[in-house]
């Protein structure tokens, strides 16, 4: 056996989705990287040569995906979720790299909670990164210091501030205007401005010197009386029309698209136009779990396409579910954005199949099954998705309702890009190996039984899929085989490099 070969590995056979299109042949891999990608079947000296093969058997060879939307929980909140069953839920579904939110307990708010977060002793499957967030203990003095821990950007919720840096959240300038009226008013609104807004300006002022994305759950806060108002108004409407889910109608309600999603975005909009007349000097925003079709045609015409850095983000729940499909519980399906209507679901799914967005990420929320069974109004928000979202997605392209590199690209390539994660997202000469082999099978309904995570509840109950991930590799080695089961622990933990 050659020098060269003894770290190596042969997959053949495959259908390889490179270079934006597929081409059927074989991939080597030597030590962990990606070293050749050939359009032919593999001469006979190269099977002599490597001893570690896999036939592909014609399926599909993809990149692994990435999700930059999950929800690992640990530490106080480890009876939800661990790195260990979140991670084998990731690689169960195709996920080679996941991204997690800093709403844990405490939050990853502080570089101790980084550091604590970043526990080497942890047993998990997939890599895993981070972001930080601003709640209590972020000070925007520690900024940089957080950056250089290797988090991959910073996450803002409806209502977030922390002592240190006390962010002012004033809707009183907006209109709740539809889309035209409102890019109609973006200049007389800017000049009406008013200076209030200084540590919002200083936290993108250093966003954008550190090149950290900013991430925005799009949503207003709103006081708990205004919520409990407008759930039971939205309640009363939906008794007397008969609607099949009552409380998520009327937390839809509560929730409006337009007084509360729309209009977080039009701030952080009103924000980037008024702090950066020029769009080269500002950070880059990702609007995450956008709902609606009005909320992405505001972000590329207000934003993209005036030249701001900024992308967005749809789950699968919010482009196949909404809030008139029967479920096993309505709490199962409760979630922050909220599951719109039937139209708007299908609208946005249209926005999807037309490239008008640039990432899918799961919103992986565990909570135990206690918390998501008691009453609708007190039961929290979220649900988990890293088993099944990938291959919902992947079931569209199955279905000849999405294009192979339209689910590459939002599922690996996008997702590398926007947050800096190199050698990721892309099979390529010189990229890690890390893979995932994907078949064609008979449609077969989702059972929450059947997940990885620790929680085997799922709004997804029944949901027909047609994919199947045969295998994962990651770094070159196989983690995972759909007969075999959980082969190895090698993920690792990623910190974003620094420019």
């Amino acid at each position: 056996m050659s020098e060269n070969n003894i770290n190596s590995r042969l997959i053949y056979n495959a259908k390889i989705f490179t270079n934006e299109q597929v081409q059927f042949g074989y991939l080597l891999i030597k030590n962990g990287i990606i070293s050749e990608i050939v359009e032919e079947s593999p001469p006979k000296t190269l099977f002599q040569d490597v001893k570690t093969q896999f036939d592909c058997n014609k399926a599909f060879l993809l990149p692994g995906f990435i999700d930059t939307h999950v929800h690992l929980r640990d530490f106080k909140q480890s009876y939800k979720e661990t790195f260990e069953t979140g991670s084998k839920a990731a690689i169960l579904g195709g996920f080679t790299t996941v991204l997690t939110m800093p709403n844990t307990i405490p939050p990853l708010s502080t570089i101790e909670n980084i550091r604590e977060y970043f526990d080497t002793n942890k047993l998990f499957y997939c890599n895993i990164g981070v972001f930080a967030g601003v709640k209590e203990g972020f000070d925007i003095n520690n900024l940089d210091d957080i950056s250089k821990e290797g988090v991959f950007g910073i996450k803002i919720y409806p209502g977030d501030k922390s002592q240190e840096l006390p962010l002012k959240w004033n809707d009183g300038w907006r209109n709740d205007l539809e889309p035209d009226e409102f890019f109609a008013s973006i200049k007389k609104v800017i000049s009406l401005f008013q200076n209030e807004y200084s540590n919002w300006e200083k936290l993108f002022n250093f966003a954008a010197k550190l090149n950290l994305p900013i991430l925005f759950h799009p949503e207003l806060p709103r006081a708990p009386q205004v919520l409990e108002f407008f759930y039971e108004q939205g309640k009363k409407i939906a008794v007397n029309e008969g609607k099949i889910n009552p409380n998520l109608y009327a937390h839809h309600v509560a929730h409006p698209i337009y007084q509360n999603e729309i209009a977080n975005i039009e701030m952080i909009t009103l924000f980037l136009r008024k702090f950066y007349p020029n769009p080269k000097n500002a950070p880059h925003v990702h609007f995450v779990h956008v709902s609606n079709p009005d909320a992405i045609k505001i972000i590329r015409t207000a934003l993209k396409q005036e030249g701001y850095p900024c992308s967005i983000e749809v789950s699968p729940h919010h482009m196949f579910l909404n809030y008139e499909i029967k479920f096993l519980s309505e709490s199962f399906a409760k979630v922050l954005v909220p599951l719109r209507s039937p139209e708007t679901q299908q609208n946005l799914f249209k926005n999807v199949q037309e490239n008008l967005i640039d990432t899918i990420g799961s919103d992986h929320a565990p909570h135990s099954l206690e918390e998501k069974s008691g009453e609708f109004e007190k039961a929290p928000s979220g649900f988990p998705s890293l088993d099944f979202a990938a291959q919902i997605i992947l079931t569209q392209f199955f279905n000849n309702k999405l294009k192979l590199e339209q689910v590459v690209s939002y599922l690996s390539t996008q997702p590398a890009k926007i947050f800096n994660i190199p050698n990721k997202g892309m099979i390529k000469e010189g990229f890690d190996a890390d893979l995932v082999v994907v078949n064609e099978v008979k449609p077969y309904l989702i059972k929450g039984e059947n997940a990885q995570g620790m929680q085997k509840w799922t709004p997804w109950e029944n949901f027909e899929l047609k994919s199947k991930i045969i295998k994962v590799f990651l770094s070159g080695t196989e983690v995972y085989d759909s007969d075999l089961g959980f082969l190895e622990t090698k993920g690792t933990f990623l910190k974003r490099s620094i420019k």
